[in-house]
């Protein structure tokens, strides 16, 4: 059972937490409070006692396994020289909560290789799922650090504009690079197919699908392209929150984040805002990327990415003509 306890101007809430709110809904929570009281993260602290969880929260019978709404192949995209081949190179949302069946049927289509891109927090809630009892080989690339941290929160997710979302995103390749680059290296060596995901599959997975398709040779307006896809799947993510927001729980972020009493679907604007996969995201993160380093390449070549690497990759993932 999670506790939201309250140290200053709110009252224990932890009854009006459901026992059932999937485990991604509780870093929701705990953001909604850094993100939108407008008061910095210091100030913050002494109101809240930020979530804790027991346990035995992380055992597989706290968690909601669902299909995946988020996942798309990149095959067919144009690069250069010709197209990325289909079969090899998904990404996603969270594949550690997908259904038993899903992940069988992942796997009996040639899936080998999982590139996870969640925090160490997050892998510690959810673990590896289904997938973490079939035969695939699993890497660890976080592209954050503690996702919840009040820190962290503060810095990234207070402006939530495109241009914040884009530094946000040059924030997190600059300090990832090389977590990135040992991605693109694992993929260069792989057999069968890759899946790379994140939580929501858009943001730090969207960070990496950019990166792997400018190395390919994709043009700008294919990875902002493939970035805003995501948006079709907003709705089907969103739902995924749907517990919190008919809780009580609801009204209180309502409160936080200045919407009206318990008018949940004001409430969920702030979830609307920060999962946002509008094209201005991606597009101002390349043009921010292109100001500093001529672009995502030559940033990433700075950062150890080989000749012989990108050969590799355009080899194995690129269908010429």
């Amino acid at each position: 059972m999670l506790k939201l306890v309250a140290v200053a101007g709110l009252a224990n809430v932890q009854s009006l937490v459901p026992s059932k709110l999937p485990t991604h809904c509780f870093a929701v929570i705990r953001s909604f409070f850094v993100c939108n009281t407008g008061q910095d993260s210091s100030l913050t602290r002494k109101k809240l006692s930020y979530m804790t969880m027991k346990e035995d929260i992380c055992g597989s019978s706290d968690l909601i396994y669902s299909p995946l709404v988020n996942l798309r192949d990149l095959g067919g995209l144009p690069v250069a020289g010709g197209r990325v081949r289909s079969g090899l190179l998904l990404r996603s949302d969270d594949v550690s909560v997908t259904t038993g069946d899903q992940a069988a049927q992942l796997v009996a289509e040639g899936l080998t290789t999982i590139l996870d891109l969640r925090s160490q927090e997050e892998t510690r809630r959810s673990g590896r799922g289904p997938l973490g009892r079939l035969p695939v080989t699993y890497h660890h690339l976080p592209l954050m650090p503690n996702l919840s941290s009040p820190d962290h929160q503060t810095e990234n997710f207070r402006d939530r504009t495109a241009e914040g979302i884009g530094r946000w995103y040059v924030r997190l390749l600059e300090s990832r690079a090389e977590t990135i680059v040992k991605g693109l290296d694992i993929i260069a060596d792989t057999r069968g197919t890759v899946i790379f995901h994140c939580a929501g599959g858009k943001d730090r997975t969207g960070v990496f699908a950019a990166c792997i398709l400018t190395v390919l040779g994709a043009d700008a307006l294919t990875v902002v392209t493939d970035y805003a896809r995501t948006q079709e799947s907003l709705g089907a993510l969103t739902a995924r929150l749907g517990p919190l927001m008919q809780s009580p729980i609801g009204g209180i972020l309502a409160r936080s984040t200045g919407a009206s009493g318990g008018d949940t679907a004001t409430a969920a604007v702030p979830v609307r805002a920060i999962m946002s996969a509008a094209p201005d995201n991606m597009l101002n993160m390349l043009s921010e990327l292109e100001r500093r380093y001529g672009g995502i390449v030559p940033f990433l070549k700075s950062e150890g990415l080989s000749d012989d690497t990108i050969i590799r990759l355009n080899d194995r993932l690129v269908r010429l003509g």
